[in-house]
């Protein structure tokens, strides 16, 4: 008979309580109590017309609230600009948004292109030469 060393009787015993406590936890927490769940469902009440708790709440609205849906692209990039700006001001801000715009295109396709015309990279080196593209546009200017 060969004897076991110490360290592994000591993981064994560790393991063997653990077995026994989750095995223990696991009896205690599977019994059900089925009379509980039959008290509670006979204390359901049942309304045969449904449920009228929020009826009265829409009575009268309108899904569409006016004209203001159908609002041209030029009116809502107009109205997209705070009114507390003066109207200079506000020009100012929407030609650089317009600049802004034009530039990200441009950057995007000249990108498209690239990709187009040198094959397909892998993503990191992808977005890493459109970074470099941003950061150049940005340092330039």
């Amino acid at each position: 008979m060969s004897a076991v060393p110490a360290s592994r009787l000591l993981q064994m015993g560790v393991l063997g309580y653990l077995l026994l406590f989750s095995f223990i936890s696991f009896t205690s927490s599977v019994r059900v109590d089925f009379t509980e769940h039959r008290n509670k469902a006979a204390k359901i009440k049942v309304n045969p017309r449904g449920n009228l708790w929020a009826t009265g709440h829409f009575m009268g609205k309108k899904s569409i609230s006016g004209p203001s849906h159908l609002e041209s692209p030029e009116d809502a990039a107009i109205s997209s600009v705070p009114m507390a700006f003066s109207p200079s001001l506000r020009a100012i801000l929407e030609d650089m948004k317009e600049l802004l715009t034009r530039e990200l295109l441009k950057i995007l396709l000249q990108e498209r292109l690239l990709d187009e015309n040198q094959g397909k990279h892998n993503l990191a080196d992808q977005e890493t030469g459109l970074l470099m593209k941003v950061l150049e546009k940005y340092l330039s200017n």
